[in-house]
């Protein structure tokens, strides 16, 4: 059976650590990059989630591949016959259960998944596409290259490694919304956690 490592990537943000590790945990293992060590790992009490401190540097403009090159290597160094599935913190992926299955007939590429964003609110989406996907977020890690140094990096493939598209799930991207608003979603999504059995 193929196994899927989460990896997750953010700044520590309470507002989007519990839900985002939440959306991934029934993965088979998470590997958490950030530049908050101690909340991250004051938040997250799970054996099966592995924190890394991030070398995140703001004034660096190629930063952001720096840091994706940082846990490619630690996926190639111990997980380099699984498959890997990367998001950051403020995204949540509607069902993991799908992505776990998909990958057990895949064929071994690298993979852009359905992406839909959120903006200023729950209510409203960018609909500038009717169909967004987020590049190369889902791959086998063998088939996996190093990611290019600028803000923005796509993971790039080895020589040959074909790409394609995954449509079985969702990643919703919280990032639009204002931390106002982030703050009244966390409350209400803790209380309902906690004391609903009809919300999941």
């Amino acid at each position: 059976m193929n196994k899927l490592i989460v990896v997750i990537m953010g700044p520590g943000n309470e507002n989007f650590v519990e839900m985002c590790y939440n959306s991934v945990k029934n993965a088979d293992k998470i590997l958490y990059f950030t530049n908050n060590y101690l909340k991250v790992k004051s938040i997250l009490k799970d054996k099966n989630v592995d924190i890394f401190q991030n070398h995140w540097n703001e004034e660096d403009k190629t930063t952001n591949g720096k840091c994706r090159n940082e846990y490619l290597e630690e996926l190639k160094k111990k997980y380099n016959d699984c498959w890997c599935l990367v998001i950051d913190e403020d995204e949540l992926i509607e069902d993991l259960s799908k992505i776990k299955q998909f990958i057990q007939t895949a064929n071994p590429y690298i993979y852009s998944v359905k992406m839909r964003h959120f903006i200023e609110n729950l209510g409203h989406e960018d609909a500038t596409h009717s169909k967004h996907f987020v590049p190369a977020r889902l791959f086998k890690i063998s088939e996996a290259k190093k990611y290019p140094l600028h803000s923005h990096p796509v993971l790039e493939g080895n020589e040959g490694t074909l790409y394609d598209v995954c449509e079985e799930t969702t990643i919703w991207h919280l990032g639009h919304l204002p931390i106002s608003y982030l703050d009244y979603i966390l409350k209400r999504y803790k209380q309902h956690l906690n004391d609903s059995i009809i919300h999941n």
